[in-house]
């Protein structure tokens, strides 16, 4: 029976009007049976190819290509294959995100998704301000007391997206404190600013929002000069990690500040 082994390319970066050359090997095997998904096509085609030697992949979009090995002397395909990722064109950067992760330090983690995120290099940059950046992957942790811009760029053989910034606020600025982190029951924030509308709390699991709560019900006079601590009850919420969204007031020019938890 045959068996397919390998391919000489793990995951296939197509650009726009250019193909992709791609080949297989395997035991007792004398062709190979190559499968594309939708928005590819193998030597032209979008139906499977049985070919012998190498084939060129055509890509409109992301997607894959599945490779079997065949054997005229048997007349049939392996029992196992090997899927490749072909990602198309020029990498974007969508739905940025930044929370504080140490309300302590003042480090911050920026998120975002890449598209597409197979064969693709990452770059942080340090664009105003002084911090500390330690990049994981696509992410980063950017540590900073005076404030800072960061930027991040992808790039794959087709290109280098454009930059996507993240607004680092000073320690001393506009925060949040949460503990304890993690909580069961009881959280208690400590905003650094009077300048807060409300406070909303997104799901990681399901990214809704799960609750939302008008800072104006909680502080009352609880308000210090630095600005209000609020007590939260999380106690009916289901154990995980979630968001807490705080919002500024109408006509501040704060952004709205993120902080993960986790509930045990």
């Amino acid at each position: 029976m045959p068996i397919i082994n390998s391919t000489s390319i793990n995951n296939l970066v197509v650009c726009s009007g250019t193909t992709q050359s791609i080949s297989a090997s395997g035991t007792n095997a004398d062709s190979f049976v190559w499968t594309p998904s939708s928005n590819v096509t193998v030597n032209g085609n979008s139906s499977p190819q049985n070919v012998s030697g190498a084939v060129n992949i055509v890509a409109t979009n992301q997607g894959t290509v599945t490779v079997q090995a065949y054997s005229s002397a048997c007349g049939t395909v392996s029992s196992n294959s090997i899927v490749r990722n072909v990602s198309f064109g020029t990498p974007t950067i969508s739905n940025p995100i930044q929370w504080l992760f140490d309300s302590y330090s003042n480090m911050w983690q920026c998120s975002n998704i890449i598209t597409p995120y197979f064969g693709t290099s990452y770059t942080w940059t340090l664009v105003s301000g002084s911090a500390t950046l330690v990049p994981n992957i696509n992410g980063c942790y950017v540590t900073t007391t005076g404030g800072a811009l960061v930027a991040i760029t992808a790039s794959n053989t087709c290109g280098t997206s454009a930059a996507t910034y993240y607004d680092i606020p000073a320690a001393e600025g506009y925060r949040m404190m949460a503990y304890p982190n993690p909580t069961k029951n009881v959280l208690t924030l400590e905003l650094k600013s009077k300048d807060v509308s409300s406070i909303d709390i997104y799901s990681k699991e399901s990214a809704e929002r799960v609750k939302s709560i008008p800072v104006k019900d909680f502080v009352k006079g609880n308000a210090s000069e630095e600005g209000p601590k609020v007590e939260l009850n999380v106690s009916d919420l289901p154990r995980g990690i979630y968001y807490l969204h705080v919002n500024p007031g109408t006509d501040s020019k704060q952004k709205v500040q993120i902080i993960q938890i986790r509930l045990e």
